[in-house]
């Protein structure tokens, strides 16, 4: 018994360390992978230490991680019925990853013309998906596409006028943005996709992004798919370049592949000046659920 003990102490050490180990993405983009997986490891680790643990360690081990885990609580996949009235809000956005492999867009049309946001932010238009574009030219007559990968583009949808001459794509590096006309003055609209994190390339396009994002002056919002969970440092140096901090509360978007864990990786940024509610929308035949912003001036 004593050695059944020793081990799930030994066990719990080892999954607090890389717990920790997440919060130190400045360091090492390792770190972010670790942060996707903050909340189970938190949990498994405080099981092991409150059954292999003796003593002081087990309640230090045990405090440690339900302090790690307050702050991480989040609706799984929890669609919303709908925004209701948006009259007179500053601003309204619908976020998604279309799929790029998507066989039907019927329900996916319908549901955005009923709720008739202002602006979409799209990623993974690809040749399966482009048709959405023309399909919504008549009610969002501006509108940026930008190359990205394999998987598809990105894009800026918008029924406001642009500024002239301020549509820009990252070269082909996931971002779309362009500067819009609203009542309240411009506001820059950018679409993102950013590629998975270590031991993928999210770290060194992130790199490159930020110049393309910190050259945005005035007013900003943000969103797409990131690939990475609400407290990663991606996220926070998106953040940073762009003059934006991530609005709304935590919420699961997408299901990782092969571990079926429940992630948010979908996120909604905005420049100070805006307040906003975000509510989670069903997936409509992609792999991701969308995300309805609503914004209001501060």
């Amino acid at each position: 018994m004593s050695l059944i003990r020793g081990v799930l102490g030994a066990g719990a050490w080892l999954v607090a360390a890389l717990v920790l180990a997440g919060y130190f993405g400045q360091w090492h983009p390792a770190a972010d992978s670790f942060a996707v997986f903050r909340v189970p490891l938190a949990i498994c680790a405080m099981l092991l230490f409150a059954l292999g643990a003796r003593g002081w360690q087990r309640g230090l081990g045990v405090a440690a991680m339900v302090a790690v885990l307050v702050p991480h609580g989040y609706s799984r996949f929890i669609p919303a019925n709908g925004p209701g009235d948006t009259s007179g809000k500053a601003l309204t956005l619908y976020q998604q990853n279309l799929l790029f492999s998507r066989k039907e867009d019927q329900a996916w049309l319908e549901a955005v013309t009923r709720q008739m946001p202002d602006v979409l932010t799209l990623q993974e238009v690809s040749g399966c998906n482009k048709t959405i574009l023309a399909a919504l030219k008549d009610q969002y007559p501006t509108q940026i596409y930008c190359d990205f990968a394999t998987v598809g583009g990105v894009a800026v949808l918008s029924r406001l006028p642009a500024v002239p001459g301020t549509a820009r794509c990252a070269g082909r590096e996931g971002a779309a943005a362009v500067q819009l006309m609203s009542e309240g003055g411009p506001i820059w609209l950018v679409s993102i996709h950013l590629h998975w994190p270590w031991p993928y390339g999210q770290a060194d396009q992130v790199n490159r992004l930020e110049a393309f994002l910190s050259g945005l002056d005035g007013r900003v919002i943000l969103a797409g798919d990131f690939n990475a969970v609400a407290w990663s440092h991606t996220v926070s140096r998106i953040g940073q370049a762009s003059g934006t901090r991530r609005v709304g509360t935590y919420s699961a978007t997408f299901e990782l592949p092969v571990i079926p864990l429940p992630v948010g990786i979908d996120h909604v940024m905005a420049s100070k000046g805006f307040s906003a509610t975000v509510l989670t929308q069903p997936k409509l035949g992609s792999d991701h659920h969308g995300v309805f912003a609503v914004f209001d001036w501060d």
